[in-house]
């Protein structure tokens, strides 16, 4: 029998669907464990310094269901967010999380569109990407680099004197944060509606604000420029193309904000007795509220 990319025997039968994900992510987490030992960070939410007990082989467990997380170079790790059916059905996407010193945005780019040109259909990914960033970043060097940074760059959640601070916040020191306004066609609400789910879930850590379900759609939004363009090219992938109609800078005098935005992408519901149409009251209360004027004023591209 074939061996797969995690390591196991390849499965009798080919592709298995969504009802052979689990146990296949679950011997795949097990085989990351293995292999990268301190190395694999665990899932997105957990810290650097925390292993998870290993995965029973057959079910599916939240290490399993991901994001993962693995150091491919100092300050470097690989985030893979993975898909409800993956591997049997659909390719999981990549993330390089780093200090712009470590990892430039050029680099970050090729590297990142390296990864994706290398997926194999109903193939378990994330040893081969890992290997492909550790030799791609072996030139990469921080001879003072400590658990505790590590962990400051690489975990989803960090708790600073109280308050619990997102990615997005903590690059703010090196690069400005920005409001924008994103357009899709439509994005619809349920569980079938695989595409939409993919495209939200890749907005965890990186984007937070308003999207308003419906047909069309309209995201508002906080995030560095990095995230927010990270976000809609994985939108995109997820077959959801998002066009940035509005962008202005985040003001950084210390002024209270204009309005709390939520911690992460909130997701909201149509209009009141309107199907699948996108409740645009409270869309323009909102931008009214971000002294956004509707219709959207004109702005340059955001390169």
């Amino acid at each position: 029998k074939r061996a797969t990319a995690a390591g196991g025997p390849e499965r009798e039968g080919g592709k298995g669907g969504e009802e052979a994900a689990p146990p296949r992510r679950s011997e795949e987490l097990e085989a990351l464990r293995c292999f990268y030992e301190e190395d694999f960070l665990g899932s997105e939410g957990g810290s650097c310094d925390s292993r998870p007990a290993a995965a029973a082989v057959g079910n599916s467990t939240p290490e399993a269901d991901g994001p993962w997380r693995i150091r491919v170079a100092p300050r470097v790790v690989l985030v893979i967010q993975l898909p409800s059916d993956y591997p049997s059905a659909s390719a999981p996407v990549p993330f390089l999380k780093a200090p712009h010193w470590a990892l430039d945005e050029g680099r970050r780019t090729d590297l990142i569109a390296e990864l994706e040109e290398m997926i194999l259909p109903d193939t378990e990914m994330a040893i081969l990407w890992a290997e492909h960033c550790r030799a791609e970043l072996a030139d990469v060097v921080d001879d003072d680099r400590t658990a505790e940074n590590d962990c400051k760059v690489t975990s989803a959640d960090e708790n600073v004197g109280g308050k619990i601070c997102t990615d997005t916040e903590k690059r703010r020191d090196d690069e400005d944060a920005i409001l924008a306004v994103v357009e899709f066609h439509h994005m619809l609400i349920g569980k079938s509606h695989k595409k939409e789910s993919e495209a939200l879930s890749a907005a965890a850590n990186i984007v937070r604000g308003w999207i308003f379900m419906g047909g069309p759609s309209v995201a508002v939004v906080q995030a560095t420029k990095t995230d927010l363009q990270d976000w809609v090219q994985a939108c995109k992938r997820a077959g959801k193309t998002g066009d940035i109609r509005y962008w202005r800078l985040q003001s950084k005098d210390g002024s209270k904000p204009l309005v709390d935005f939520p911690t992460k992408l909130k997701t909201m519901g149509y209009a009141s007795g309107k199907e699948a149409k996108m409740d645009t009251v409270e869309y323009k209360k909102i931008l009214s509220n971000l002294e956004i004027c509707f219709p959207l004023p004109k702005c340059s591209l955001l390169l």
